[in-house]
């Protein structure tokens, strides 16, 4: 199923990852019609969004958790 290269990808972001979650989900969903592979791609990009905001997330916590730690009450 070919799809065009992904132009959202963010500086620093791996387009092997990417390629792998795509056709890990191709190989799973195996799309047979035109609406159903824009259905996988829409997964696709969701899916690879929702792993860009966690890392986001990891990132704030690992950033934050020694002021957090630190303004603790006692």
């Amino acid at each position: 199923m070919p799809f065009s290269e992904p132009s959202f990808l963010l500086p620093g972001e791996s387009l092997q990852d990417f390629e792998a979650i795509r056709q890990m989900m191709v190989h799973d969903i195996q799309p047979e019609s035109n609406i159903e592979s824009l259905w996988t791609l829409d997964l696709v990009e969701l899916s690879w969004e929702i792993l860009r905001y966690r890392r986001l997330k990891k990132r704030i916590l690992d950033a934050h958790r020694g002021a957090a730690i630190e303004a603790k009450p006692s």
